[in-house]
């Protein structure tokens, strides 16, 4: 335990929870580190020491002792039998490379397991931390800021006696306790993988006289019985290794006479060898195994306990201890608040690859040694000393030189469209990268650097970076380019990056590297050849486990998290945006992206500044004005940057909240309203918490604002924007600003009369509606204004609504004369609205039409049934207001069926117009009674099914009531949020989510759900209980088409004459393969699904369509032109009969593919197109799929994800 306070408790005692130590403890982090066993281990085990691993331990000042005990791998000497002493031949299985300057260590060495820990253990101790033996893990649970342990000591002696338990917590927890250890089966990690019992061996040490230790002894052969003595470090201890079919591994591992009599007869030398004292013998079975993820919360696994393999190619105990390298660094970052937790997720991004790729390697040698037996078994050098590992495709390496050279040639075209741009899988072992540097790479030693500063001293670049520091190299031939990047660093803590200038052999120091941590001069060139510097000056950062990472300047003061380094800016506006250069324009997102997030991360009193406030005001309002611009003339999807950017500005506001104004609360709502609805509901409630003066400035400012610009004279595209702007801001606000609204009779009058009048003489001065003046040319093109239009009613009608809630929750909460004021002011709106002057501009040409020209009240009353919406508010009332029957007769008379009378599929009217968008109002049934709430329903009404006195709800509180009036609307809204991510999942689903205590009425948690297959399917969901919670009754149809069984289910199907495709395949497994099969399902539905819509628009329209003509309802066809194509035809009405490769065929244009049939074909054909990664992204394939789609690299592989999720 260390001296301080311990926060990471270390479980294991090995090299990969010594060097997790060693690397915490550099890093300022205190760290307990306990080891079950109450002696260190015996035993050579994982002996082969790789270079890698060697310049790990330079850093930690321990190379030269583990150099100074190891020795070098021997010449391996085979012999043949039965004699066995006479040589047959002899190789090296590790030819020694002499060092370079650019890396010193390029051989393996040798030196027990034993040893390595021993040293490993003296380091430790030097910086006061010590192993506490004998202490077990018996238990642990993580909470969100710790993890509580139970551990029991052993007994000191050995004699394993148990004490009192202690129970302790820690901030984080590392399991480095081997294959067995408990810290990863407690955890829950998976441990995939195989066991390989045709391979098994007996291994151990054991002293034998008579034996040279200058070679590696072998005899016989894996086919029948391979002996194996490798020489040690400590003089007559041979390593040896006993395997073979012919092998009895279990009576050779516990019985050692037998194992000696195995030594001896097959060496062939029962006389001049002695085998002596076997330390440890152990029956090693191969296994290869890995966790899928290195992390769980608080949690990480390191070495062994993460990853088991063959011992062939020795990469065990190397993998194991650059595991903890990788991980120590940022953990501590992360702990002491100066970066990110996003930074530990590249833990496992960085390890799992390279883990994958040891585990190929150690199995192919492994196969070839013991079992294929061919000459490559031995070639085990080739690639495995780990020189080459390399992280290029991590998410926190940024090269700028690969960048760069990418870009050089972007825009020239060298005509080879045929030719596909090759997709570089990740090469984690480096074996085809050799000789080009890039960041993520190994970062290269360099020798002969003069320190300037003492004149005469010469050292390498190992002997100057640390596992603490970031380090920043910075070589200049041109001295005018490095003194701004030098002023910036010096504000850098020094205890976590420290600037190094390389200059040129002669150059002399200039005057501006006052202040860096060392000025080196490259005596010999070494530096700037290993760094492949050409340039006139160039900036390389080293990170703390000797990876290059060339990030720019200002990723890397977010990475330290140093908020007085880099001050969030305010957002540029889109004007200026549009000046900068593509290139500078990624520069200045991802610069913001960077500083979002280190603000995000530093404490309130550090992040609530005016910086932070400013930015979230500056980019509130410019991303508003873009929407809303958006509303109008329709704009394209935002980029990756923009889309991050966009997520870390959200999650500041939340953070800042209290320090928001009613301006910016407006801006946020119009951006994060219509699809983070419960966040921005979060800010707006912390906002007003903060400060009650909200409610006064919206009063007096936003209302009477709103109230002003809902006049029609300003023109149809100031009054869309107008009322985008009101429903969002009442979306996202809480009840008591809602109420500055729902309480201003002046606002909610002229709401009313821009619902009826005011949009009814702008439909006039434009000429009318198409769907108006054409009824029979319902289907053809629309002009521009006619969407936002009508999308403006709708708005309307939805802030309505809110508004409506807001003063029946009033009513339904009232009592005595408060109960008597809020009905007055309810009854005084509604009243008022009544005696609005109706349009009439149509009257004479159109009879009334829902969402056309009718009022406000009329629309609503046939959507929401106001009136028995508001009977329901007043049952607390001591007597029946005498109002509410000439309000429900008048409110009826505006109905256009007769009352008590449901129609089996309500008129649409002019929202027609928006079938097939996003954008329709939640609530309004415009493509029948699929699952959603019905036109003619009552707000409060449950889901009806069936006629009469099916449809009979019996009558509940007020308050329930009320809360249910709205939950549907709110569930309405959530259902369409998902629907329009997940267009596939019948609606009923979709609520039955929304319903479920998991999901909380949740929209953003059900999509996650969704995404990674977690959500529970629709049989988990399927019982009365959770029904009745979501809809107040049993849904009747979701129950009937749950399951969609039909009557050949039952009937057995002769697989055997099942065919898949041309070729007869193995279908029984196709039929057993659940995924394929719900593939299909999704499909089948899917296609289904769109037939459904179709033949449901075609009933809505079929009264006003000319019979004898069947229209292609085709948004690339004219349906008024000459020529009508017949559905299904392909020919054009009145063309004779001609052949498929007549004239007319060909002069005639193809239909253009929709873009779902584009990216099917494109799945079809190459499914690796829609790869997750940099390689295929830059591919010239996927840049002809984006462009024929017109879709971003995210929308595509998220298409994918969809594809390829498992529908229940």
């Amino acid at each position: 335990m260390s001296s301080a306070i311990p926060h990471v408790l270390i479980v294991g005692g090995g090299p990969s929870g010594l060097v997790c130590a060693l690397s915490l403890i550099h890093n300022g982090v205190s760290v307990r580190i306990i080891e079950k066993s109450t002696e260190p281990r015996l035993g050579q085990r994982g002996a082969g020491i790789m270079p890698r691993t060697l310049e790990v331990l330079t850093s930690f000042g321990c190379a030269d002792e583990v150099l100074k005990r190891a020795i070098p791998p021997p010449l391996t000497r085979q012999y043949e039998l039965p004699n066995g002493t006479q040589p047959i031949g002899e190789f090296d299985m590790s030819p020694r490379v002499d060092p370079t300057p650019s890396c010193p260590y390029n051989n393996i060495v040798f030196l027990g397991q034993n040893y390595v820990e021993g040293i490993l253990r003296d380091t430790l101790a030097k910086l006061q931390c010590k192993v506490e033996n004998g202490t077990e893990l018996v238990s642990f649970e993580q909470t969100e800021s710790g993890v509580n342990v139970t551990l029991l000591r052993h007994g000191t002696d050995g004699s394993d006696v148990k004490g009192t338990p202690e129970h302790c917590t820690y901030d984080w927890m590392i399991g480095a306790d081997g294959a067995r250890g408990v810290v990863r089966k407690m955890s829950g990690f998976s441990f995939l993988g195989e066991t390989r019992t045709i391979e098994n061996h007996v291994v151990g040490d054991v002293y034998v006289e008579g034996l040279s230790p200058k070679y590696w002894h072998m005899w016989g052969d894996a086919s029948t019985l391979l002996a194996s003595f490798r020489p040690t470090e400590t003089p007559g201890l041979f390593s040896f290794v006993i395997a073979g079919h012919k092998v009895n591994h279990n009576l050779l591992s516990s019985d050692e006479g037998a194992l000696r009599k195995c030594f001896a007869e097959n060496t062939g030398s029962k006389t001049s060898l002695k085998f002596k004292e076997i330390p440890w013998v152990n029956h090693y079975i191969p296994n290869i195994r890995m966790v899928e993820t290195f992390q769980r919360g608080r949690v990480f696994l390191a070495g062994d306990s993460a990853h088991v393999h063959s011992f062939s190619g020795g990469q065990g105990i190397n993998t194991g201890i650059q595991d903890s390298f990788n991980l120590g660094w940022k953990l501590a970052l992360v702990h002491r608040g100066l970066a990110s937790p996003a930074l530990l997720r590249t833990y496992s991004e960085e390890r799992i690859p390279v883990i994958r790729e040891m585990l190929d390697r150690t199995t192919r040698i492994l196969k070839c040694t013991f079992t294929e037996r061919t000459s490559e078994s031995w070639n085990k050098a080739n690639g495995l000393l780990q020189l080459g590992i390399n992280y290029r495709w991590s998410s926190v390496v940024l090269d700028e030189r690969k960048r760069a050279e990418d870009a050089e040639f972007s825009d020239f075209d060298f005509g080879d469209e045929d030719e596909e741009e090759p997709c570089d899988a990740i090469d984690a072992y480096g074996g085809s990268t050799e000789g080009i540097l890039r960041a993520g790479d190994r970062a290269p030693d360099a020798t002969a650097l003069v320190d300037l500063s003492k004149h005469t001293t010469t050292c390498r670049l190992f002997n100057i970076f640390t596992p603490r520091h970031h380090t920043v190299l910075i070589f200049s031939r041109a001295l005018d380019q490095c003194p701004a990047i030098i002023r910036t660093l010096k504000g850098l803590p020094p205890d976590l990056v420290q600037s190094v200038v390389v200059l040129s052999r002669g150059q002399g120091i200039p005057a501006y590297c006052q202040g860096v941590t060392s000025v080196f001069e490259d005596w010999e060139g070494h530096a700037h050849d290993a760094y492949a510097i050409k340039d006139e000056w160039a900036v390389v950062v080293i990170r703390p486990d000797g990876v290059v990472d060339n990030k720019t300047l200002d990723r890397l003061l977010t990475t330290m998290g140093n908020e007085t380094i880099y001050r969030l800016p305010t957002y540029p506006s889109t004007t200026a945006r549009k000046s900068l250069s593509p290139t500078q324009l990624v520069t200045i997102n991802q610069t913001i992206s960077s500083a979002l997030l280190q603000t995000i991360a530093l404490p309130p009193s550090k992040r609530d500044s005016p910086a932070a406030r400013a930015f979230v005001a500056s980019y509130a309002k410019d991303t508003a004005l873009q929407i809303l611009q958006g509303l109008i003339w329709q704009s394209g999807s935002i980029s990756k940057d923009d889309r991050v950017i966009r997520k870390r500005t959200l999650i500041l506001a939340e953070k800042i909240a209290p320090v928001l104004d009613t301006q910016i609360l407006l801006d946020l709502a119009i951006v994060y309203a219509h699809t983070n609805e419960s966040r921005i509901k979060t800010i707006f409630q912390e906002a007003l918490r903060s400060n009650q003066a909200l409610v006064e400035s919206v009063k007096a400012d936003l209302v009477p604002a709103a109230t002003h610009l809902f006049n029609p004279s300003q023109g149809l595209y100031a009054v869309r924007k107008a009322t985008h702007c009101v429903v969002s801001f009442l979306r996202a606000s809480p009840p008591e600003i809602v109420r500055c609204f729902s309480h201003d009779q002046v606002f909610v009058l002229a709401l009313g009369t821009l619902y009826d009048q005011g949009l009814g003489s702008i439909a006039q001065s434009y000429g009318g509606l198409s769907i108006i003046r054409n009824p029979s040319s319902a289907s053809s093109t629309v002009d521009e204004w006619e969407p936002i239009w009508v999308q403006a009613k709708v708005d309307l009608i939805d802030a309505f609504h809110i508004i409506i809630i807001s003063l029946l929750n009033d009513i339904s909460t009232a009592s005595g004369r408060a109960l008597a004021a809020e009905s007055e002011r309810t009854f005084s709106i509604i009243f008022a609205l009544l005696e609005l002057p109706s349009s009439s501009f149509t009257a004479s040409l159109t009879p009334p039409t829902p969402f056309f020209n009718r009022s406000l009240l009329s629309d609503y009353q046939e959507s929401y049934s106001l009136s028995k919406t508001l009977s329901i508010a007043l049952r607390n009332a001591a007597e029946k207001d005498a109002r509410l029957d000439l309000l429900e007769s008048a409110l009826q008379s505006l109905e256009s069926s007769p009352p008590n009378q449901l129609k089996k599929h309500k008129d649409a009217g002019v929202l027609k117009i928006l079938i097939g968008s996003s954008g329709i109002a939640p609530g309004i049934d415009h493509r029948g009674d699929r699952g959603r709430v019905s036109s003619t329903q009552s707000l409060m009404d449950p889901i009806r099914i069936g006629k009469g006195k099916d449809n009979a709800v019996q009558p509940t509180g007020a308050a329930s009531s009320l809360a249910a009036a709205s939950s549907v609307f709110d569930i309405d809204i959530k259902i369409t949020q998902v629907l329009d991510i997940f267009p596939d999942h019948a609606p009923n689903y979709v609520r039955a989510l929304l319903g479920h205590a998991t999901f909380g009425g949740d929209p953003e948690k059900v999509v996650m759900a969704l995404l990674d297959g977690s959500a529970p399917s629709p049989q988990e969901l399927e019982s009365k209980a959770t029904a009745a919670s979501i809809s107040g009754t049993v849904d009747v149809a979701a129950q009937f088409v749950n399951e969609r069984r039909n009557v050949f289910d039952d009937e057995m199907m002769d697989v055997s004459k099942l065919r898949i495709g041309k070729a007869k395949g193995d279908a029984s497994n196709v039929l057993r393969d659940k995924s394929f099969i719900e593939e299909m399902k999704a499909d089948i539905l899917r296609r289904a699904e769109t037939v459904s819509d179709d033949e449901e628009e075609e009933d809505a329209f079929t009264s006003s369509r000319p019979t004898g003509i069947d229209y292609a309802f085709d948004e690339d066809e004219d349906a008024g032109a000459s020529g009508i194509k017949v559905a299904g035809d392909g020919e054009e009405s009145g063309s004779s009969d001609a052949g498929d490769d007549g004239p007319d065929d060909a002069e005639r244009p193809s239909k253009p593919l929709d873009t779902e049939t584009i990216l099917e074909l494109a799945y079809i054909k190459d499914p690796k197109m829609f790869d997750r990664d940099g390689q295929t992204r830059r591919s010239k394939a996927r840049a002809d799929l984006k462009a024929q789609t017109e879709w971003t690299d995210e929308q595509i592989e998220g298409w994918r994800i969809m594809l390829e999720r498992n529908v229940s």
